[in-house]
């Protein structure tokens, strides 16, 4: 018989054994999930696990499996699921997706911390988050605002980056990815299931791509950025 969501939910956080201080909000609660997912593993941008779901990652991961961006962002959105924190993730996308063979997107998770900071993007491979006029930033705010942002850790401190690790400066690194955002409308527990069409914010002045990486056609429904970060209803 098949679990249910909330059964693997339960094994998920049994294996993750995060401890969560008592009276944390849910940004310090989404910060200190984040920041145990970009400590799982190490970054490998070319091996994948046996099964795509997080239970199955954090399990290769323990047992010294290294992975993608893919990877880091799905097991920390479903963890911060499991702690009833609303996230899911957002595929991030260059202006050449279509005509690049290799290296065009990069997967972050979105989260919504509350009223005060909306929806707020974390890149757990990167360990980051952005923060404009004191106001964390998600990735559609920070196309706009990434000049005048500054790059924080999960920890509130500022962002040293990893010798070579995004070729020295992590917001040049970035700024590329910025141009196309897509999300399922689903957050799946199988991100090889992942249900279709997607949403995408699109440039005014562009169309959405029809294939990523030249061979993987995309399946994409053009919406308003206020639906793609619509409030979530038990917010």
């Amino acid at each position: 018989m098949s679990q249910t969501i909330k059964e693997r939910l339960d094994t998920l956080r049994d294996l993750a054994e995060i401890k969560i201080p008592a009276g944390s909000t849910k940004l310090e609660t989404a910060l200190i999930i984040a920041q145990f997912a970009n400590t799982a593993f190490s970054h490998n941008g070319d091996n994948q696990p046996s099964r795509s779901d997080p239970v199955t990652i954090l399990e290769e991961a323990h047992a010294g499996s290294q992975f993608r961006c893919v990877e880091y962002s799905h097991l920390a959105a479903w963890l911060m699921v499991a702690y009833g924190i609303e996230a899911r993730t957002t595929n991030i996308m260059m202006k050449d997706v279509e005509t690049m063979e290799y290296g065009a997107g990069h997967v972050v998770v979105e989260f919504y911390a509350g009223k005060e900071h909306g929806w707020v993007m974390a890149d757990i491979q990167a360990g980051v988050v952005a923060r404009c006029n004191n106001m964390l930033q998600s990735a559609h705010e920070l196309r706009e605002s990434i000049d005048d942002s500054t790059i924080e850790g999960f920890n509130g401190i500022h962002f040293v980056e990893p010798d070579g690790m995004f070729g020295g400066d992590y917001k040049q690194w970035l700024k590329p990815y910025l141009y196309f955002f897509d999300r399922p409308t689903e957050l799946n527990f199988e991100y090889s299931v992942d249900p279709k069409p997607h949403l995408i914010i699109v440039p005014d002045s562009d169309k959405p791509p029809k294939y990523f990486q030249q061979t993987q056609k995309l399946d994409l429904v053009v919406v308003e950025p206020d639906k793609f970060y619509k409030v979530p209803q038990n917010a």
